[in-house]
């Protein structure tokens, strides 16, 4: 019994060390009692190999003992030692994962497992592992030692020891079974609350048994023609959506937005208006960390002085939000405008799929698409799906080796970027042909380290990190501006998500919404409060270039849309859409509520939906339309048919 016992203390002690860091407000008792139950499965099966004790026969007779003598002994005493080094190594993997990303292990950690290159570099620039290490080591010790002084003879049984053991399993498996996939009855619609009660094995188990989803076997789903006009009359809200291209590909639309005018003094005017497109996807770059959210949220002062002067100068759109809140998200979003199914996002399952993304309709134009990063690639199957995307060029590891620059294990820090971008863009300018190019920056994340003496924030802090990527983020349109490279190129700034969560609700909006920015050429200066999501980036772009295109987005111009705009985002299993008057959320296994949401992401009390309600049916719609999409291969260029010559001239000069 001593082992099962410690197992749960140490399950309790964890839960109290994660509330005494929630948010105010957060139940305590009950997520200790569910947690509890939730536990004892996995401490009676952790506990069969710590209570299993050596053997030896006597004639007929089998006599057990308690620690043998020898070298018996001291092997046995260090295999506890490991067990019990392992079990404190996963108490301290889930602390440190929860304060990161405010819930216990789940699809992330397995995604990890991959990249463990990647992954083992962080951990050890981010903690001192090796502190952690040798006081896991010793606290193991003391715990095989206290098991070796609490182990007391073996009386009588009821019954013998292969039996016991076998319904010793029997009970674990079944408590097991009974806690993966069970939401806290007592805790339900509070996220934190939630996630405390949850045994993180279990959680862990949930997230490899739903990485893929079939979406109608767990969320409300409509009949095919339904869907299929809700997704029409959605689509018909975007100007210059001129319908399906055919029965090939339904969701494949023709889109012909407003040509774009001329201006006097433009550079681009001798380059046949197309200018070219730099799409900057910056590393947890959200809104709260501006001055537009530090005003409407924190009263703190921004983090992001050079952002906030760039601002000035371009259209900001104030209501954008991250598709999730995972990279592979954003690339999803912004390059093929497609909505957050469920399970995975399609980078890391489009290996050997071509996907129609902006690299694809501007390759069509003439452009070079050119993909940046400073880190691999090969991390959640960025490569495989930018090579099946229509990139002409992939860059990875940029500036990751080069004499004299600045990398963690994550990546190159982002001057160093940011210096090879306007390489590019002299490049470009050198031979006469527009570029397309996409830049993933990594510098704001953990190990939070960069270069010294560029700014004063302080080494392994957000904060600092922060303070150094907006310094690199001016610091290249400082360049671009004294070169005049900003006249003949259209930026574009988003965030692949924000921070992580503070707050208690599922769907976090705050963790959501990141700033998305245009600025250079042909753009007014302004704001923009309609609501978007990442799915918008691609079409908004594409209008600002005035030219024709055929490409199955789901994603609309935010800059021509009627109402106050739609948002699509997902976190875990839940999808859900922003409207102006709240968020409709789909829950997993069809728990659909709406809940109120102001301006400023505040939340109102959630209520379950109500049957027919027309905001879920057109929730339900994108996804299972999308989800329809994706299955059957329609995102295929190759399903937009032979080019045609009147989508192919450049638009009106």
């Amino acid at each position: 019994m001593f082992p099962s016992l410690i197992l749960l203390a140490g399950g309790l002690l964890l839960r109290l060390v994660l509330w005494h860091g929630a948010p105010s407000g957060t139940p305590l008792a009950a997520p200790l009692l569910w947690g509890l139950l939730a536990d004892l499965g996995f401490a009676l099966l952790l506990a069969l190999p710590l209570t299993s004790r050596p053997t030896r026969r006597a004639g007929s007779f089998e006599r057990r003992t308690r620690w043998d003598g020898g070298w018996r002994a001291g092997l046995l005493l260090a295999l506890r030692t490991l067990l019990w080094a392992l079990w404190l190594a996963w108490l301290l993997g889930q602390y440190f994962y929860f304060s990161e990303f405010g819930t216990r292990p789940d699809q992330i950690v397995l995604d990890y497992l991959f990249y463990t290159g990647e992954v083992t570099g962080n951990v050890w620039e981010s903690y001192p592992t090796g502190w952690l290490a040798a006081g896991a080591a010793l606290l193991a010790l003391a715990l095989a030692a206290l098991e070796r002084a609490a182990a007391r003879p073996r009386r009588r049984a009821l019954f013998g020891p292969k039996v016991g053991r076998f319904l010793w399993l029997l009970i674990a498996c079944g408590l097991i079974a009974a806690s993966i996939g069970v939401e806290p009855p007592m805790v339900t619609g509070d996220r934190i609350a939630r996630e405390l009660a949850r045994n993180g094995a279990a959680s862990l188990a949930e997230a490899a048994l739903t990485g893929e989803l079939d979406y109608r076997a767990h969320y409300t789903s409509l009949p095919s023609a339904r869907a299929d006009a809700l997704v029409e009359r959605w689509m018909a809200d975007a100007p210059g959506d001129r319908g399906s291209v055919g029965p090939a590909s339904p969701v494949m639309r023709r889109i012909e937005p407003p040509p774009r005018p001329e201006r006097e003094g433009e550079a681009v005017k001798a380059r046949a208006l197309r200018p070219n497109v730099i799409l900057i996807v910056a590393e947890s770059l959200g809104t709260e960390l501006t001055a537009r959210g530090r005003a409407s949220g924190t009263g703190r002062p921004s983090l992001t002085p050079a952002f906030d002067k760039l601002s000035e100068r371009g259209l900001l759109f104030t209501r954008l939000y991250a598709t999730g809140t995972r990279t592979a998200r954003a690339l999803e979003g912004a390059l093929a405008s497609f909505p957050p199914i469920p399970g995975n996002a399609i980078v890391r399952l489009a290996s050997q799929r071509p996907v129609t993304t902006l690299a694809t309709v501007l390759g069509a134009r003439g452009y070079e698409s050119v993909f940046l990063y400073g880190g691999s690639l090969g991390f959640d199957n960025m490569r495989d799906f930018l090579k099946a995307s229509g990139f002409t060029r992939l860059e990875e590891q940029v500036g990751a080796k080069a004499p004299g620059t600045f990398a963690t294990s994550w990546g190159a820090a982002d001057e160093f970027l940011f210096d090879r971008l306007l390489d590019e863009l002299r490049h470009a300018r050198s031979r006469e042909k527009p570029l397309f190019l996409t830049a993933l920056t990594v510098s704001n994340h953990r190990p939070f380290l960069f270069p010294e003496g560029r700014v004063g924030g302080r080494q392994r802090t957000r904060e600092g990190a922060v303070a150094y990527a907006d310094y690199a983020l001016g610091r290249l349109f400082e360049a671009a501006e004294r070169e005049g490279l900003l006249e003949e190129t259209l930026f574009a700034i988003i965030g692949d998500h924000g921070p992580r969560s503070y707050t208690r609700d599922s769907l976090p909006t705050d963790a959501h919404r990141v700033p998305f920015l245009l600025l250079g050429a042909g753009i007014e200066r302004g704001e923009s409060p309609v609501i978007g999501s990442t799915i918008d980036v691609a079409p908004t772009l594409l209008a600002r270039l005035g030219e024709p295109y055929v490409a199955p987005f789901f994603g609309r111009d935010l800059g021509q849309l009627s109402g106050g705009g739609a948002a699509l985002i997902q976190d875990k299993h839940d999808v859900g859409l922003i409207l102006p008057e709240g968020l409709v959320a789909l829950g997993f296994n069809r728990g659909d509520y709406f809940a109120p949401l102001d301006a400023h992401d505040v939340r109102g009390a959630a209520l379950p939906a109500a049957p027919g309600d027309k905001r879920v049916e057109q929730a339900a719609a994108l996804m299972q339309v999308a989800y329809d999409a994706w299955m059957a291969g329609l995102l295929n260029p190759a399903r937009a048919g032979p080019p045609r010559e009147d989508l192919l001239e450049l638009a009106p000069r």
